[in-house]
């Protein structure tokens, strides 16, 4: 029985022992920190301000969902993500008389990415990039 428990096997492990197994790469993970009274005051002025959430967090170094949270627990009422009904009328009309979705989305304080989904849910037919249509 000793010399079973002394054969090693083809990876060199004695067959005795418990195989080691490859470990998975380290997790880099950076600390989080506390957010002081002044962060959260930057965030509150920042976002009154007008400042976007997401530009807060590349500026504070936080995520959005941070930014996010802060503002909720600090009872601000979020401004409003998308475009509204109307907006996306008045979007559909602009891209029917041949704006760009970047200008319409300059228009309406928007990415252009959100207008285009917005245009398509309601079915219009897109422009190629060189504004013929398809």
């Amino acid at each position: 029985m000793k010399r079973v428990l002394e054969a090693t096997r083809d990876d060199g492990s004695e067959i005795g022992s418990v195989p080691v197994r490859a470990t998975s790469p380290a997790v880099v993970r950076v600390p989080q920190r506390r957010l002081t009274t002044d962060d959260t005051a930057r965030i509150i002025s920042g976002y009154a301000g007008g400042i976007s959430m997401k530009a807060l967090a590349e500026e504070l170094q936080l995520t959005r969902q941070t930014i996010a949270r802060v503002l909720k627990r600090e009872g601000i009422t979020l401004r409003q993500i998308g475009l509204s009904d109307s907006q996306i009328d008045d979007a559909i009309q602009l891209y029917r008389s041949g704006m760009s979705l970047a200008k319409i989305g300059e228009k309406l304080a928007v990415d252009h990415g959100t207008v285009r989904r917005q245009l398509l849910r309601r079915g219009v037919a897109m422009r190629n990039s060189h504004g013929r249509g398809r």
